[in-house]
């Protein structure tokens, strides 16, 4: 009954407060932080390191920019490499060099970057697209990299970006502390609908980021955006921000079923739509109905895994036809990917116990052990809901 209820008010809240999912286009695209801080000159020093992608850097190359200036010293990559070209838990081993810049890679067996990273620096730069999901790991990564900047005296600016899943909704429990790790650092609910720069303020005033000093950062802005802009709405073309998000409906999907990477469905990697379809040998065509409660769409579609160089290692089901489902979302603000998968898998924990394989890695995505939410839980949601717009840098 109390996951019955939490499905209604979220809904309600998204029909009755929510704009369309293609009315509130800008009359111009977004100006992301990096590309507004270069035009009104807001870089003064002289020895930058920056944490960032090649995705990160097509709509405005600040580090392109920083080399042709002679300020860049080092940068620093998140999961999939700086290229972003490596397969989800792929671990690279070498050093490589961008246009002569040193790339100090951050995943792997290090995952924070050292104190002597910082030796030749005065200052940290983070422009990177985040996707406004807890359990994404470019949120540990930009954390450890505040955290050490702190302890080395290192001053952090953030070339803020648009959340692409907005900054109204909120959605999905609170991370317990017995299950933080790599994919789950903060506090904060699965969609926690603030921006990067607006999370990390929030990390630092709250006291998530443990160091012996506290963190120095500085906020670059936007310019244009709003908290109910979808990445659609932004204006600016959709780059994938890791290998297995081709378009912004992965991402959209992703929300929620993300969590079938903790459990024997392919979440349909090693194929054409990752995250967009899921599949599984026991599937039989009726179990598509109930998305429309949702405000999702499914068709029946088999599909044949494959390992995919870039994008998937150890594929679910590699080289077997099994049937599954294509799953779409008619509008994005009334669709709600996450509640539909727990919806789902809590169906299939009933009615096929021994084939759906839950793993603890589960849990750790979800952030409890638990599907079902309690009133606690609804009350640490709220709480949470309530103190984050005390963080609020944008209307």
């Amino acid at each position: 009954m109390v996951l019955f209820m939490l499905r209604l008010l979220t809904f309600f809240l998204l029909f009755s407060c929510s704009p369309g999912q293609q009315n509130n286009q800008p009359a111009k695209p977004v100006i992301i932080g990096s590309e507004s801080a270069w035009k009104n000159q807001l870089f003064y020093g002289n020895r930058y390191i920056l944490l960032t992608n090649l995705p990160s850097q097509k709509q405005f190359s600040l580090a392109d920019s920083l080399i042709k200036k002679g300020k860049l010293k080092r940068l620093f990559s998140p999961e999939h490499g700086f290229e972003s070209n490596q397969a989800d838990g792929v671990i690279l081993n070498s050093q490589p060099l961008y246009q002569g810049i040193p790339v100090v890679s951050l995943y792997g067996k290090k995952k924070s970057p050292d104190p002597l990273d910082f030796s030749d620096s005065d200052t940290l730069l983070i422009d990177i697209q985040d996707v406004g999901l807890r359990f994404y790991t470019y949120l540990s990564t930009v954390l450890n990299c505040i955290r050490v900047a702190a302890e080395t005296g290192i001053p952090v600016v953030i070339l803020d970006r648009p959340n692409p899943l907005g900054g109204v909704l909120v959605e999905g429990p609170v991370l317990q502390d017995s299950l933080k790790s790599f994919i789950g650092a903060l506090p904060v609910p699965i969609r926690y609908g603030l921006t990067l720069g607006e999370v990390m303020k929030m990390a630092i005033e709250e006291n998530w980021i443990k160091s012996g000093k506290r963190p120095e950062l500085k906020i670059v802005k936007m310019e244009g955006w709003k908290r109910e802009y979808f990445w659609p709405e932004t204006g600016l073309p959709w780059v994938p921000t890791s290998p297995n998000l081709p378009h912004f409906s992965s991402l959209f999907l992703y929300s929620g079923t993300c969590l079938f990477e903790g459990t024997a469905i392919s979440e349909g990697r090693g194929t054409p739509t990752p995250f967009e379809w899921i599949g599984y040998p026991w599937a039989n065509e009726g179990e598509s109905q109930n998305l429309k409660e949702f405000g999702l769409k499914g068709e029946w579609v088999t599909r044949t895994p494959e390992d995919i160089p870039g994008k998937s290692v150890n594929t679910k089901f590699k080289g077997k036809t099994i049937p599954g489902i294509q799953i779409t979302a008619e509008n994005y603000h009334q669709s709600s990917p996450l509640n539909w998968v727990v919806s789902f898998i809590e169906k299939q924990r009933k009615e096929n116990p021994g084939k759906i394989g839950f793993r603890r890695h589960l849990w750790l995505l979800y952030g409890q052990a638990n599907l079902e939410l309690t009133d606690a839980d609804q009350d640490m949601i709220r709480a949470f809901e309530q103190k984050r717009r005390n963080y609020f840098i944008y209307q």
